[in-house]
């Protein structure tokens, strides 16, 4: 009896979990069968057992393989438990990216694979030594780190190299599953050499597919502390950030934008809504303009102060982005969603950048949600129609403007939008005391629930275009 199948079982299920334990144990076992194959060989049965010697092999490698492609989606996304860096850094995957060149990944594989095994007797003798002495555990894990580093400066190279690194994203549940039935099917077809049950059941899984619900519309409203950053991806596949920055937290397109993007399966931006000018709502695009990310479009509101002397402005024209200025009345359309600009009027004169902030009103059918900015109490009046604007009625869901300030989200502006949800972002014990709490009972007095991302971090917001349904991000 071979002993393959345990001892892959064990490791498997050390570092990867029940299913780790599943795909070790699949491993052992055909590891068990090719051993035992070689006997046959050296027992002299002939030519059968050397060819079970080379599926054994061959059978095993497509299997790893598999297993290791299956934990990239696995992956999904996510930041991984500190045990499980090196299999990150190994397997290309960050924050929702994998390498698809598959050039690349020979190359690379002919350096990786064979320093694996100089790399694991290194750091269990490290980790065997460590019970005797510091120095000398120390001393023996010098190879695997030296070994790491240079895993992860190739790695850091290869990932400059144009269209070597896709976008993969954080993929739901069932869509992991489905892939791991297509990978189960696939093994059936090569091991067993079961081709009409294979092709038979991924055709059903591929018809299957076809029935899933088309993508919903998904809002977050991100955790940036004492800032606003809103990610918004359309059912028809376009992105687009309204503001992006923090005066509590440094390098949030390193740390907090950038992730969030590759979480949500996004390489580029369509859009980038600039509200206003306040370093709490740009800091982080001005971060991704220096790192050349790529953006389509940049929104500016059409005002006197922005046409004249503007940083960002001037920043992203530097790096060639294209600029787009809108005003009340103007709209942008993603088939049956409409974002239409309320605030401000053509060329708004004020010294006050908050007042002139972008306001936007989304519809999708029947689901509705008001974006403020910064707007102060004073300008929500001007948000009415005017004579021969389609009216607007009570919205589903509001952004409440300069993070629950005192002086902004009014009795009547309540009254006249009537949101049955509201979500706030402001740090955890601001200097500004955001959210208010005069704010806070005119809102509960409204019968608007309250979400902030000071209480239970990055909001959710996911809508058919009928039913909505908001929460804050599980971590996991």
């Amino acid at each position: 009896m071979g002993y393959g199948k345990w001892i892959g079982g064990i490791m498997g299920f050390m570092t990867m979990g029940p299913l780790g334990a599943l795909a070790g144990f699949a491993i052992g076992s055909l590891f068990d069968k090719s051993v035992t194959a070689q006997e046959e060989i050296d027992g002299g049965y002939g030519s059968t057992a050397q060819e079970d010697v080379y599926t054994g092999q061959r059978n095993s490698f497509l299997f790893s393989m598999l297993v290791m492609a299956s934990y990239i989606i696995r992956a999904d996304g996510r930041i991984m438990h500190s045990e499980m860096e090196f299999v990150r850094q190994f397997l290309r995957v960050n924050f929702g990216e994998a390498s698809v060149s598959e050039g690349e990944r020979i190359l690379l594989n002919l350096f990786v694979i064979p320093a694996m095994s100089p790399l694991l007797i290194s750091a269990v003798l490290g980790g065997l030594l460590g019970f005797f002495s510091y120095v000398a555990a120390f001393l023996g894990c010098i190879p695997a780190v030296v070994l790491l580093r240079t895993f992860e400066m190739i790695f850091r190279l290869v990932k400059q190299i144009p269209g070597a690194v896709i976008v993969t994203g954080c993929p739901p549940w069932w869509e992991i599953l489905f892939l791991y039935l297509i990978e189960i099917s696939f093994f059936f077809l090569w091991y067993y050499r079961q081709k009409g049950f294979s092709v038979i059941f991924c055709l059903f899984l591929i018809a299957g597919r076809c029935f899933f619900t088309v993508p919903a519309l998904k809002i977050t409203m991100l955790d940036v502390g004492q800032g606003e950053c809103i990610f918004i991806k359309m059912p028809t596949g376009e992105s687009m950030l309204i503001d992006g920055g923090s005066t509590s937290k440094k390098n949030i397109a390193e740390y907090t934008l950038v992730p969030a993007l590759k979480y949500y399966g996004t390489d580029h931006l369509d859009y980038v809504i600039i509200t206003h000018t306040d370093e709490d709502h740009i800091s982080g695009i001005r971060e991704l303009f220096e790192q050349n990310y790529p953006i389509k479009h940049i929104v500016l509101p059409d005002t006197k102060a922005m046409n004249s002397s503007n940083t960002i402005r001037k920043a992203g024209k530097k790096k060639g982005y294209s600029f787009l200025k809108i005003s009340r009345a103007d709209q942008l359309n993603f088939g049956a969603i409409h974002l239409r600009c309320l605030h401000p009027q053509k060329g708004w004169e004020a010294e006050d950048t908050n007042s002139g902030s972008l306001v936007l009103y989304l519809t999708y059918d029947k689901f509705t949600m008001l974006f403020t900015g910064d707007l102060n109490g004073e300008q929500e009046s001007l948000l009415e129609p005017d004579r021969g604007e389609e009216s607007m009625p009570s919205v589903n869901i509001l952004k409440v403007a300069h993070h629950g300030s005192k002086n902004s989200t009014t009795k009547s502006f309540l009254e006249e939008f009537q949101p049955q949800k509201a979500i706030i972002s402001a740090g955890k014990n601001n200097l500004y005391g955001h959210p208010h709490k005069e704010t806070i009972k005119k809102l509960q007095k409204n019968g608007a629930d309250i979400y902030g991302t000071l209480w239970g971090g990055a909001i959710i917001i996911e809508s058919d275009g009928q039913k909505y349904k908001i929460n804050y991000f599980k971590r996991g």
